[in-house]
C-alpha cells in the first residue's frame, strides 16, 4: 500500500498553474517536524516534503498549518543539457487546512 499522511506547515505559498489542457496543478512544500532525544536533551529536526495537488486548492500561505493525504511518487525528466533528474513528491488526494 502506498499511502502518505502528513501534517505540518507550508514552507512557501502554494503555486497554482494551469496546464495546456486546462487542468489546475498546485505545488507546495510542507515542513514537518520530528522530535528526538539525545543525551537527555530533546531536539527537533525538520523535513521539507514536496507535494502536488490536481484540482482547485484553497488559498493558503506559507506558515499555515495543514494536513494532506496521498501517495508517494517518483518521476524523472531530462534537462535541456540532457541530464536525467529524479523528483520524489507526494501526490495529494486530500488537502485539508487545519483550523487550530
Amino acid at each position: 500500500m502506498n499511502k502518505v499522511i502528513l501534517s505540518g506547515e507550508l514552507a512557501r505559498d502554494v503555486v497554482v498553474r494551469t496546464t495546456k489542457t486546462g487542468k489546475v496543478l498546485s505545488s507546495f512544500a510542507i515542513k514537518a517536524d520530528s522530535t528526538y532525544e539525545t543525551n537527555g536533551e530533546t531536539l527537533t529536526s525538520y523535513t521539507y516534503v514536496n507535494c502536488v495537488y490536481w484540482g482547485e486548492t484553497p488559498v493558503t500561505l506559507a506558515g499555515d498549518a495543514i494536513s494532506v493525504e496521498g501517495r508517494l511518487n517518483t518521476r524523472s525528466y531530462e534537462t535541456q543539457d540532457g541530464q536525467k533528474r529524479y523528483v520524489t513528491e507526494v501526490v495529494v488526494d486530500k488537502f485539508v487546512e487545519d483550523t487550530e
